[in-house]
């Protein structure tokens, strides 16, 4: 019989060109039946056979639960208590005794009870004789007693659930696992790792013994045949033979002419591409012992060893929040790799891979590696880096506070390239940390109120931020009523301003609760503002310092009075009732007649007058309980219906209220009374009216 022997050795590769085996002439027709007597015998091919065995492990197979278990005694008999009856105890006790006494011719014998015996001084002789009786000495009783519980509450028994530890035979099937069942055990002709103990062991014929005849010629193969190589890549060429191949020849031409051979004795060899980028042809073939030439295979190949050109459609190394690329090989793009996730590409010359942003194509926040692979396997590697998110802004000051300026502090990873305020672009140097400082009305386009910042980072990410400036001191309005005698203005710093804080009235000033809206009210002469006769100076300022100055002028203060035959002129102090200037004041209801401090009003050298005004809502007069026409006092004094107070509250009516009467014909000015507070007394035939304003 024909038998194929493959005796393979490792070969050296020689590098001398050589021509390829010439094909032997056809054979003359033989008898081709090879036998151990055949003249074509070439050898003798021994029975093959090989070992294998069976193995196994011992596998310890742990206990499973506890040997033993605490359950309830059924025996147990917990403590309990009982009650014990006790029966009366009894005692013998004498109760009389025997006694003699001997007179002359007589002795006489008498019993006495136990109490009555006579002492040892009588003239009786006890005899030694008693009669007893028993008597109860302690009564019947019952006790509670302890019973003791009998046996413990629990006891540790087996545990019918528990199985010991094992140990067993495990045998190799395989798997990994392993089966318990001999029957399942695998026959292999190599150790398994973990199965240490060998079960039994046999020999397995694979082939009985032989005979080889040379009649046939070898057969080379090319087994990795690639159309499209990379240098580096070997061409790997297998011969086979009934007997044995001597010499196996592999050579490469280019554009017809031989470029480089290789040959190898023996049935393999290996033809290493090392040639420049082109177009070749590999035709190999084989020669045996007996001299057979196998018949030439060709096959046609292209070397590629250039990796793909990768363009980046924008600013090539510029971070960006997208990216896309262009991508060139002469022998097609294959695919890309970004950051270990594949994206398979048409096998074109030109391909691209557009819009890889976060998410996209396995592409990240930050740095990103992509791998771009043709489809001989050059790879060309780019790094790039994606930036979606934008700067960080900090308030170097209390964030979301209005203030007259403002500064941040800047940060991006990938740099900060410049600030839009209000649309006014300011540019920056590119770096990761970057300040604007002292934004204010005016600078980098920034308004009073409210302000747009955005920041950019040089990818395009934008951070906006909003904030208020407030660089403007509060609105000074006079108020409706004021006069050239009583002015009263409003103070308003806006919506977005920080509040009135104060005012400063001719150098003195005068803090207010911080709010939007505040007043300034009854600037009159010589009162508790401050405020004088002709040019005064008023600053309102917000709570950031930002202050509006007005200047206003005020007629002298002039009260006219009969006291002593000569007007009085009458200054008021602040605060003369204890409250701050700008705080409201309410009259207290009450029966208290006595005058508030300060309420008094001299005139030069004059006694005191003795009219005194109360602090509640109505003050009666001492003479009369008539009242006159309020508004035709006011008139005649010039003033106007109703004067403004201080403090930021507003009543929807005024107060009026009765004063002491004036002497007949004659008038009086009285101080303020609280802050907002002002008394007028006008007199009117045998009575007077005084009237409280309070807004």
């Amino acid at each position: 019989m024909k038998k194929s022997l493959a005796a393979s050795a490792v070969l050296s590769t020689s590098l001398t060109s050589v021509a390829l085996v010439a094909p032997a002439l056809p054979a003359a027709a033989a008898d081709q039946t090879c036998t151990a007597d055949s003249v074509q015998l070439i050898e003798v091919v021994p029975a093959v056979t090989h070992t294998e065995s069976q193995y196994s492990k011992t596998v310890t197979v742990p206990a499973v639960g506890s040997p033993t278990k605490i359950v309830d005694n059924p025996d147990y008999v917990p403590a309990t208590t009982e009650v014990v009856q006790h029966p009366a105890e009894y005692a013998t006790v004498v109760v009389e005794r025997e006694f003699t006494k001997t007179t002359p011719g007589t002795t006489i014998v008498h019993w006495f009870k136990v109490e009555n015996a006579p002492d040892e001084h009588s003239e009786w002789t006890p005899t030694g004789n008693v009669r007893t009786e028993e008597r109860e000495v302690k009564a019947a009783w019952e006790e509670t007693v302890a019973v003791p519980a009998q046996g413990e509450p629990t006891i540790e028994v087996a545990n019918p659930d528990h199985v010991p530890a094992s140990v067993s035979t495990v045998y190799y099937n395989g798997k990994v696992g392993g089966t318990t069942d001999p029957a399942q055990a695998a026959w292999v002709r190599y150790t398994p790792t973990g199965w240490p103990q060998v079960v039994d062991t046999r020999t397995v014929t694979d082939a009985p013994e032989s005979y080889v005849c040379d009649f046939e010629k070898p057969v080379t193969t090319l087994t990795n045949g690639s159309a499209l190589v990379r240098p580096g890549y070997a061409f790997r060429l297998t011969s086979t033979d009934n007997d044995r191949v001597v010499r196996t020849v592999g050579n490469v031409y280019q554009d017809g002419a031989l470029f480089k051979s290789f040959q190898a004795a023996g049935d393999a060899l290996e033809v290493p591409v090392t040639f420049a980028d082109g177009t070749y042809t590999l035709r190999y073939n084989s020669k045996d012992a007996a001299g057979n030439i196998a018949t030439t295979g060709n096959f046609t190949f292209v070397v590629d060893g250039t990796a793909p050109t990768v363009t980046d459609k924008g600013t090539e190394g510029a971070v960006a929040q997208a990216k896309s690329f262009k991508l060139f090989d002469v022998n097609k793009v294959d695919k890309v790799v970004i950051n270990g996730v594949t994206k398979d590409l048409t096998d074109n010359k030109w391909s691209d891979v557009n819009d890889i942003r976060p998410g996209v194509f396995g592409a990240v926040e930050g740095t990103n590696t992509m791998e771009v692979y043709d489809v001989a396997g050059n790879v060309t590697t780019v790094t790039f880096t994606l930036d979606n998110e934008g700067p960080t802004v900090t308030d170097k000051g209390t964030e979301g506070a209005v203030a007259q300026a403002k500064s941040f502090k800047l940060f991006d990873a990938n740099k900060v390239d410049k600030v839009v305020i209000n649309g006014v672009t300011k540019d920056l140097t590119d770096n990761k940390w970057s300040d604007v400082n002292d934004i204010r009305p005016g600078v980098f386009g920034a308004v009073e109120g409210t302000n747009t910042m955005e920041v950019y980072d040089v990818a395009g990410n934008v951070t906006t931020v909003t904030f208020v400036l407030d660089t403007t001191g509060p609105a000074i309005t006079e108020k409706e009523g004021s006069s050239a005698a009583a002015r009263s203005f409003s103070l308003d710093d806006l919506e977005l301003g920080s509040g009135v804080a104060g005012v400063r009235i001719n150098g003195v000033d005068y803090p207010l609760t911080v709010n939007r809206w505040s007043d300034v009210n009854d600037l009159i002469d010589g009162n508790f503002w401050g405020a004088l006769a002709g040019e005064n100076t008023l600053v309102a300022y917000d709570a950031l310092g930002n202050e509006t100055t007005v200047t206003f002028t005020l007629d002298a203060s002039v009260t006219t009075g009969e006291a002593d035959g000569g007007p009085d002129e009458e200054t008021t102090t602040p605060g003369s009732d204890g409250s701050e200037p700008g705080a409201s004041d309410d009259a207290t209801d009450g029966d208290d007649e006595s005058a508030p401090e300060g309420d008094t009003s001299e005139s030069d050298g004059a006694d005191e007058s003795e009219d005194t005004v109360e602090s509640d809502d109505t003050v009666e007069t001492d003479e009369t309980d008539e009242t006159t026409d309020v508004e035709g006092a006011e008139e005649a004094m010039n003033l106007p219906p109703s004067l403004p107070a201080t403090g930021g509250d507003s009543y929807s009516a005024d107060q009026a209220v009765t004063a002491a009467a004036a002497q007949t014909g004659g008038t009086s000015s009285l101080p303020l009374i609280g802050a907002g507070l002002m008394v007028l007394l006008a007199g009117a035939g045998a009575g007077a009216l005084a009237r409280l304003v309070r807004r």
